[in-house]
């Protein structure tokens, strides 16, 4: 296993207040066959200074030349996962949070435990310690009986980026084209690897992800905050959900299944078809992980507010 390189790729963005824990918990990584590429979206902080440092003191490290764009965060990493070189495994990397010393060995390993075939895209992603600034954790995000399904993965993601590491078959279907329709980027890959190939979901976590004042993104990390984002939900202008579906059709629907094509243009047709919406419905062609999330899911099919 030790000879199979992995390569970090790691977007950051005024990140110098926690950037060099990140990294410090990456240097102290058991599995040590590891490249590290970073492409900084521009900071107006000491991101780059403290970059420049570390990269001083291990060659894994790589800085990308960002030109003087700023990407954004769905684009900073996609511009990563182009410009990455060859290698065995990929794993994506926040910049703010903190890795367990067998974060990447237990991913690997999961990978080539339960999975024999690496010719197809290959997924891996796990739960997470839900930390405050300090590293202080005040939860476990774990779904306890994941459905890895085509009809889940479409209306929702359980895959978080910075948990996940996928094989080279999947990047090669990620490079062939960067959507402008994406929801999230860790989203993207989770479909690839649901439609096309596996997923491995981890019911251990071996990350905190913390969560700041200054995320970029960020987890909804009490009942207040979900219930609050679910009215938003149901009342705001939607749509994400069937442009992304459509967009994926688009570039790989003759590579999925006869079913999972089949059950995506069904989904983007429910957008304006209310007889297609009340079939969705009716059969639970699609669904969440939870009771709760699906009835709240059959809502916004019935509203075509996806």
């Amino acid at each position: 296993m030790n000879n199979k390189c992995v390569t970090i790729l790691m977007a950051t963005y005024n990140g110098n207040s926690y950037l060099a824990q990140q990294l410090d918990s990456i240097l102290a990584q058991t599995y040590k066959n590891w490249k590290l590429l970073v492409r900084d979206d521009c900071s107006t902080d000491n991101t780059m200074k403290i970059l420049k440092k570390y990269q001083e003191q291990d060659k894994r490290i790589t800085i990308l030349d960002n030109k003087g764009i700023n990407l954004k965060t769905i684009g900073n990493f996609f511009e990563l996962i182009q410009c990455a070189p060859d290698s065995d495994y990929y794993a994506l990397c926040d910049q703010d949070d903190y890795w367990y010393p067998d974060k990447l060995k237990r991913a690997i390993l999961c990978l080539e435990n339960k999975f024999s075939d690496n010719s197809i895209p290959l997924l891996y992603c796990s739960a997470k310690e839900i930390a405050d600034k300090h590293l202080n954790v005040r939860e476990i995000s774990v779904i306890s009986k994941p459905k890895l399904t085509w009809q889940s993965a479409l209306v929702e993601n359980i895959c978080t980026g910075c948990t996940c590491v996928f094989n080279s078959a999947l990047r090669q279907k990620a490079v062939l084209y960067t959507p402008k329709k994406c929801i999230m980027h860790d989203w993207w890959l989770y479909l690839l690897a649901v439609g096309m190939g596996r997923v491995y979901y981890d019911k251990q976590s071996y990350i905190k992800y913390r969560q700041h004042n200054n995320n970029v993104c960020g987890d909804i990390d009490s009942g207040w905050k979900l219930f609050r984002y679910r009215v938003c939900q149901l009342f705001s202008k939607r749509g994400q959900t069937y442009e992304q579906t459509e967009e994926f059709l688009g570039i790989f629907g003759v590579q999925l299944g006869k079913k999972e094509r089949k059950i995506a243009k069904l989904l983007v047709l429910s957008r304006y078809n209310i007889k297609a919406r009340i079939y969705l419905v009716h059969k639970q062609v699609v669904y969440r992980q939870t009771k709760k999330d699906s009835r709240v899911l059959k809502f916004l099919v019935l509203t075509g507010k996806l």
